[in-house]
C-alpha cells in the first residue's frame, strides 16, 4: 500500500509540471525589436509572424531563420492567416488588408475603409 501511494503522489507532483511547463517548446529569435501580435504555420516549416509598424516575416525552416517582408502597411498587424504557402492575407488596425499569392514577396491592397472616424 506504501509504494501505491508514494506512486500516487509522485504522478500528483510531476503532473503539473508536465502538462503546464511548455515542455518541447523552443524560443526563436526573429531579430525583431516589435512586437509580435501573431503566428500562422502552414506545415512544419513554413510559417509568417505578424506585428507592430508593419512587421512580416517568413520562415521556411521551421523558425530557425526569419526573412522581413513588406506589405505596405506601416502600423500594427494584427493576424496572418494563409490556405497554402502562397496564398494569405493579413490584417491591421484602421481596416488595413493585405492578400498574397507568392508567399509574401507582394501583397495587394484590400483595405476595408473602416476607419476609427467614420464609425
Amino acid at each position: 500500500m506504501f509504494k501505491f501511494l508514494a506512486f500516487i503522489s509522485l504522478i500528483f507532483a510531476l503532473a503539473p509540471r508536465l502538462l503546464f511547463s511548455g515542455y518541447g517548446w523552443n524560443p526563436l529569435e526573429t531579430n525583431s525589436k516589435e512586437f509580435l501580435y501573431d503566428v500562422f504555420f502552414v506545415d512544419t516549416l513554413t510559417g509568417w509572424i505578424v506585428g507592430d509598424n508593419g512587421a512580416i516575416f517568413k520562415t521556411e525552416n521551421g523558425g530557425l531563420d526569419w526573412e522581413k517582408q513588406d506589405a505596405n502597411v506601416g502600423s500594427w498587424i494584427l493576424s496572418v492567416y494563409f490556405i497554402n504557402k502562397n496564398v494569405g492575407w493579413l490584417c491591421g488596425d484602421f481596416g488595413r488588408i493585405r492578400k498574397t499569392e507568392d508567399g509574401g514577396k507582394t501583397w495587394k491592397i484590400l483595405d476595408a475603409g473602416a476607419y476609427p472616424n467614420s464609425l
